[in-house]
């Protein structure tokens, strides 16, 4: 125990340099390499073509100066390439979103017509596995989400009245294509969760 000083806390450890090389956001794991090889192979077969093209020249030049300054071109291409790769990642503080789905859900207002004829398909089903009309009552559409896929998927959260206790439901009713309903999921309790 020391009086009046601070403790020392050490710092984290670093990650050796293979592992930050493997880790998930390095710059060798998202490189292209495919297109690096094959814009390389290139290169190199362009080279070998000036080479064999230039290589007798009259006397007194340098028969591989051709060479040479296609050789200096190509590594300022790659000073360059590398450079604007770095730079790019460098502004990538996080990673990229992640695009929208074009078939993702959508929120829709719970008093929409096709959310309504969908919970009156989903309350009927429901009904009907029961054998009771008087089992369920509908106390309010909490939310409701729409996707467009081969029809339509109608996600709602639904509060009722089970037995006489207060519970949640989440069902999705899919219309499909010829316009008949079917309830791919009805589940207890499940309301609030993805």
């Amino acid at each position: 125990m020391t009086l009046g000083y601070p403790q020392t806390i050490a710092p984290p450890k670093r990650k050796s340099l293979a592992a930050r090389a493997r880790g998930r956001e390095s710059v060798l794991r998202r490189f292209d390499w495919v297109l690096f090889l094959a814009a390389f192979t290139l290169s190199i077969g362009g080279a070998l073509f000036v080479f064999s093209a230039t290589r007798v020249v009259g006397a007194g030049e340098d028969p591989q100066a051709f060479l040479k300054r296609h050789l200096l071109n190509l590594g300022i291409g790659l000073l360059l390439a590398a450079a604007t790769m770095l730079f790019e990642t460098a502004g990538q503080s996080s990673p990229r979103p992640a695009p929208v789905r074009s078939n993702a859900y959508r929120v829709v207002p719970t008093d929409d017509r096709e959310v309504k004829t969908a919970l009156n398909f989903a309350l009927g089903d429901q009904k009907k596995k029961n054998r009771s009309d008087s089992a369920l009552t509908l106390l309010s559409v909490l939310s409701a989400e729409r996707q467009a896929s081969k029809g339509d998927n109608f996600r709602l959260c639904l509060s009722l009245k089970r037995r006489g206790r207060p519970d949640t439901a989440r069902t999705v009713v899919h219309r499909n294509q010829k316009q008949q309903w079917s309830v791919a999921l009805w589940a207890w309790g499940a309301c609030g969760k993805s």
